[in-house]
């Protein structure tokens, strides 16, 4: 459960242009969007830690918003 915390953590940290409300979709930026979303859903099925189980929830969020962004675009999230 430590290593999930310091995951989610350092994930937070490698990924500020989640939470960002300057995201520009690129093809890049919107590659891997779906596998990221299927990741981060899957985890938070998984949780037991009501801290971890929140901040999960608004990453989903955000990656949901930016998956939004992308196919505005017509770019693909796969």
């Amino acid at each position: 459960m430590k290593s999930r915390t310091l995951l989610a953590i350092g994930m937070l940290v490698a990924s500020p242009s989640l939470f960002a409300n300057t995201f520009n979709p690129s093809p890049g930026a919107c590659s891997g969007v779906n596998k990221e979303i299927s990741r981060v859903s899957k985890e938070l099925k998984e949780t037991k830690s009501s801290i971890q189980g929140e901040w999960l929830k608004k990453q989903l969020k955000a990656l949901e918003s930016k998956k939004r962004s992308c196919s505005s675009k017509g770019l693909t999230t796969n």
